[in-house]
């Protein structure tokens, strides 16, 4: 059985190997990028529920500071309400008939005022009505007291829930809430509304009541605020991931705490909370387990916070759950991945570094080399295949070596005999001194510049420039044996500073349009001139050849113009009507290729020529080369 699957895993091709290792190796990369995938959900999840959380936070403090100031308004709207008017006017009456003076401050006087007020049942029956009728319409408030400014015990007071109205108000006398809140608006002087809270941490508050007469302050209304009522968005925010739900007034008084909080858990966000009073949204990620949502905002002499305890391992429980056991199942799969990979790679890797090898040692020429192994399929036929190639390059080694090193040795023999150029040149420097011991000096100036040219087209150095000087040299070379032909007739003349002699330009750039000036311009005319210009302007090259001869008429100038702006295009090989035009001016154009190959598109030659005055011809070029 066993030698049975061997045989059989020798003779499956490399085709289903390589298949079943990439799907191994695909599907276990899917299963870890999948983990990762996860991990990422997390945060992404963790992500949208805090944005979620603090848009919450944001609905809940705009919620309860809406309720706030819709009770500053409320309680601000009764100092003008006709019945405290009323009150006020029946009060200092009361007094003036009883003959109290009630601008005297005293202790007596404050208790006869009590003693008063507290048996007039008309005023307490009228008040009364006013107070409840205040708790009526608010929701909100669960008690209304009011105290004339002269009172020091005695005051009016109603409660919202009757079956509490006892312990309420033992409660409201025993916290001293006038004489408290007096103490809180001397701290505001100016401020006619204020917030106090008690020692029980709950809310008032207060307004003060000013007679429209006089402009006296008469007394204070007091709201005590329902907090369970203000409070209850805060309660249905403790759902889910929400850990605990924290509320402070004045960063001191705690008006509610939900959830499963510790002492020290208590302690650091009411520390966090201390210390950042006027941001918004804060989130500080605690641990990695836990975060705080906070939230501030502030009315009158009251500061409110709001803080939110999230809890990561709540929220995220399951999705961790599902990344253990994603991560569990990667780590039992990965021995049997490493087990078909080592088990692929010898079957298929190694081999093919075998072959290699052998192939590099027939590169360095040890020739008939042969792989040896049990391989089969297409392993097996690419070994033999390499086996006889060995063998066969070996014969045709030794076979034709020697036959090619006979041909080779003839070739060499036969370009030994050609003729060599520098010998030709020698020649013709042995003639210059023959014809100048002769006395014949025309002809040794003319061997002379013969030479020089020559020396140029050999180009000894092997480099594709030359100097300004240099190419002027040959110019004037070029020009010496064409004067030998016109005579006169053909003038040349060279412009150019001490400066740029030494700037490197492409070897034999300006001779081709020396020539065409002398061919198609000055020839046909019979005589003229021609002028070389070289110089710098704003760190290019600028060269110019300029003749006095025939010029180009408009249309072959814009068709000339056409060919250097595309020198690409092979306009010579074209059987149209322009093919002479071309033909004409292919110096031209092969000048123009070769500035643009060696300098870039930005540079090349530009063309001007008025029919019957002459032709310019400008070149602009960089002064740096680049070989």
């Amino acid at each position: 059985m066993r030698s049975s699957l061997s045989s059989l895993y020798k003779r499956t091709s490399i085709k289903t190997k390589w298949t079943w290792f990439v799907l191994i190796l695909v599907l276990y990369p899917m299963i870890l990028i999948g983990y990762v995938g996860y991990k990422n959900y997390e945060e992404v999840i963790t992500e949208h529920f805090n944005k979620s959380v603090q848009k919450d936070v944001l609905v809940v403090s705009e919620w309860f500071e809406e309720r706030l100031g819709d009770l500053e308004k409320f309680i601000a709207e009764t100092q003008y309400h006709k019945d405290l008017y009323e009150y006020a006017t029946y009060y200092y009456g009361r007094m003036k008939m009883a003959g109290i003076d009630i601008k005297e401050q005293t202790p007596e006087i404050a208790k006869q005022i009590d003693q008063l007020l507290m048996n007039d049942y008309n005023l307490n029956k009228k008040l009364g009505n006013y107070l409840m009728s205040l708790l009526l319409t608010r929701q909100d408030v669960r008690l209304a007291a009011f105290q004339f400014k002269e009172q020091e015990e005695f005051h009016y007071i109603e409660f919202r829930d009757k079956g509490s109205a006892f312990y309420e108000h033992l409660e409201f006398k025993s916290q001293a809430i006038f004489e408290n809140i007096e103490k809180e608006f001397e701290k505001i002087p100016k401020e006619t509304m204020a917030y106090y809270i008690d020692d029980l941490n709950n809310i008032y508050l207060a307004q003060k009541i000013f007679y429209r007469d006089t402009l006296e302050e008469v007394g204070t209304i007091v709201l005590k605020l329902d907090m369970q009522y203000l409070l209850q968005k805060y309660e249905q925010m403790l759902t889910g991931a929400i850990k605990a739900v924290y509320v402070e007034a004045n960063k001191s008084d705690e008006l509610l705490a939900l959830g499963e909080l510790s002492q020290e858990e208590k302690s650091k966000l009411v520390d966090f909370m201390n210390r950042n009073p006027e941001q918004d949204i804060v989130y500080k990620e605690e641990s990695k387990k836990q975060a705080i949502m906070y939230n501030t905002f502030s009315t009158r002499n009251l500061v409110i916070g709001n803080a939110i305890y999230i809890s990561t391992d709540i929220l995220l429980q399951d999705i961790r759950s599902l990344s253990r056991f994603i991560f569990m199942l990667c780590i039992s799969i990965l021995p049997i991945f490493l087990f078909l990979a080592n088990k692929l790679y010898k079957e298929i890797i190694y081999p093919v570094y075998v072959l290699s090898d052998k192939m590099q040692q027939i590169e360095k020429g040890e020739m008939g080399v042969q792989i040896k192994g049990d391989y089969h399929a297409e392993i097996g036929y690419v070994y033999g295949v390499f086996n006889r190639m060995s063998k066969q390059i070996q014969y045709l080694v030794n076979c034709v070596y020697r036959e090619q090193l006979m041909l080779k040795s003839s070739e060499l023999k036969v370009l030994q005999d050609q003729i060599n150029p520098h010998f030709l040149y020698n020649t013709l420097e042995m003639i210059n001194w023959k014809a100048r011991m002769s006395g014949n000096e025309d002809i040794a100036q003319m061997i002379e510049a013969l030479a020089g040219i020559m020396e140029v087209n050999i180009d000894r150095r092997d480099s594709h420039f030359l100097t300004i000087k240099e190419e002027v040299e040959y110019l004037k070379n070029y020009i010496f044996l064409i004067q030998k032909r016109f005579g006169e007739r053909i003038q040349f003349e060279t412009q150019a500073s001490e400066s740029v002699l030494d700037y490197k330009i492409p070897r034999l750039i300006l001779q081709p349009l020396v020539e065409n000036a002398i061919t198609h311009g000055i020839e046909p005319r019979g005589e003229g001139k021609i002028i070389v210009r070289a110089e710098e302007c704003r760190g290019l090259l600028y060269l110019t050849v300029e003749d006095t001869g025939e010029g180009i008429n408009e249309e072959r100038l814009h068709y000339l113009q056409e060919q250097l702006n595309h020198p690409q295009k092979n306009y010579i090989n074209s059987e149209s009507q322009d093919e002479g035009i071309s033909r004409q001016h292919i110096g031209i154009i092969n000048v123009q290729k070769r500035i643009k190959l060696l300098y870039g598109e930005e540079y090349g030659m530009h063309i001007q020529s008025i029919e019957g005055e002459g032709t310019q011809i400008t070149i602009k070029l960089s002064k740096e080369i680049r070989e």
